[in-house]
């Protein structure tokens, strides 16, 4: 009869439990893995261009590669686990879905705490997964400044989004060429990047007339796509033909107050002081303007604050003047008395013209006088909130606020 050493027996069985138990936490992708119950977690090994990281990322059920070495009952306080060496005194621990807390430890063998934070006492298979709560080490995490990433496993790269950038809606031009370094964002090698919009404010477009029964829809996406930047575009379509017109955002909403100004004539130059839209329309023979005049930081100490300025419109003389034929301008003044505070006056001025504009169409808001009385101060700001233009086919196309939008770019 053959004599069996049942020590070196359970020694290799106890082993081989034990190396079972690695080799399932690292078949998966990466040392990741999910359940209902939360994230199972080991290391990821991530790759960039100047060299390799190990990063161990804790969340609240960290996965440990110890296991249950015996049949667990209900009630028992004394458990046997393959490596107690990843155990502390004091850690909760969570086998299936029971949780324990670990009084003290003796070489491989815990004395718990059963049934804790409301869970159930219970019978406990041997092999059981063995889960740590909270984990007292804390987590490390690698900075890494490249920008490509990836996850490798076994020699094999899984695809993952080496970058995701922000981009601010002031960063961001509708028309216009944006570049990743002129934001200080970094830039791609290729164009295989995505970008997602996220409107702050947009523009509205409306037709009437011999359009007004099409259905019309708004296209937004980016265009030019390079690895150093893209075009923000939004395109109107009417019905499935793309409007001759590409939707911008006024070419500059703003107005401000730097010195008093002689009224001005149609061969009187835009300043970058003045908000104004070029709009390449043909064939104006009316409009609506609406803007507003923002008043803020306002201390009341006597007398009121006093605004004149003027509402220009015709055809671009295709630098920054007007020209003479069909020109118009509306003076416009407010007075507001400081003790009423911080405040917004809207106003609009209607144009019609005795024959139609050329292309494009121009639209300037300029402030000519700003001054507050006695000892009391105030800040000014005039902005273009709403121009609506209107053909001699009766077509009708409104624009309304600036165009504004964050973006989100995420690298394939």
């Amino acid at each position: 009869m053959a004599l069996v050493n049942t020590r070196r027996e359970a020694a290799i069985k106890r082993q081989s439990r034990k190396n079972s138990a690695a080799e399932r936490l690292n078949d998966r992708v990466g040392g990741w893995d999910s359940n209902a119950s939360g994230l199972r977690h080991g290391t990821v090994q991530i790759t960039s261009s100047g060299g390799s990281e190990r990063i161990k990322v804790s969340d609240r059920l960290q996965r440990i590669s110890a296991i249950l070495d015996e049949d667990l009952s209900a009630g028992d306080v004394s458990v046997d686990v393959t490596d107690a060496t990843q155990i502390t005194k004091g850690d909760f621990i969570k086998i299936n879905a029971e949780e324990m807390q670990v009084r003290s430890i003796s070489s491989n063998t815990l004395t718990v705490r059963r049934g804790v934070n409301g869970t159930t006492d219970a019978d406990q298979a041997e092999e059981s997964e063995i889960f740590v709560l909270n984990p007292k080490v804390p987590t490390r995490y690698s900075e890494l400044s490249s920008e490509t990433l990836t996850f490798t496993k076994d020699g094999s790269t899984f695809n993952y989004p080496k970058q995701m950038q922000f981009i601010p809606a002031s960063a961001l031009n509708f028309g216009s060429a944006f570049t990743f370094t002129g934001a200080n964002l970094a830039s791609y090698d290729d164009d295989q990047y995505d970008v997602m919009f996220i409107m702050k404010d947009m523009q509205t477009y409306s037709v009437t007339g011999s359009d007004e029964s099409s259905a019309q829809s708004l296209q937004i996406f980016a265009d030019n796509k390079t690895g150093l930047g893209f075009t923000p575009t939004a395109n109107i379509f009417i019905g499935s033909v793309l409007s001759s017109s590409t939707v911008t955002s006024f070419d500059d909403s703003g107005a401000v107050f730097s010195s008093t100004l002689a009224t001005p004539a149609y061969n009187t130059a835009k300043t970058s002081n003045d908000a104004y839209d070029d709009q390449a329309t043909a064939s104006v023979v009316s409009l609506d303007v609406t803007f507003t005049l923002t008043y803020s930081s306002v201390v009341d100490k006597g007398g009121d604050i006093a605004v004149e300025g003027y509402i220009r419109a015709g055809t671009s003389d295709g630098s920054n003047a007007f020209n003479s034929s069909q020109y118009e301008q509306q003076q416009f003044t407010d007075t507001r008395d400081p003790s009423f505070g911080a405040g917004t006056k809207t106003i609009t001025k209607n144009f019609t013209f005795g024959g139609a504009l050329g292309n494009p169409a121009r639209v300037v808001l300029t402030i000519t006088d700003f001054s507050v009385g006695g000892s009391s101060s105030a800040t000014l700001a005039g902005a273009l909130t709403s121009i609506t233009y209107t053909t001699s086919s009766g077509t009708t196309r409104s624009i309304t606020g600036t165009n504004r939008a964050d973006a989100i770019v995420i690298a394939r």
